[in-house]
């Protein structure tokens, strides 16, 4: 971020978010179950992001 934005409040969502997709681009063949251990989010929670993440064309589902 850009000098002084130190105070500024970032939405939690987001971080999740992009956490998934560094954690998916590690391991294209995860799982739901592995990226949420991995990154420390409720299964539930990590499906409905990467569902999100895939519907808006940011997450591919290989074939099969």
């Amino acid at each position: 971020m850009a000098g002084g934005d130190e105070g500024v409040k970032l939405n939690q969502s987001v971080i999740k978010a992009i956490t998934l997709l560094r954690a998916t681009a590690a391991d294209s063949e995860a799982n739901i179950s592995s990226l949420a251990r991995t990154v420390g989010l409720p299964r539930a929670t990590a499906l409905r992001l990467i569902k999100t993440l895939e519907q808006e064309g940011f997450v591919l589902r290989p074939p099969g």
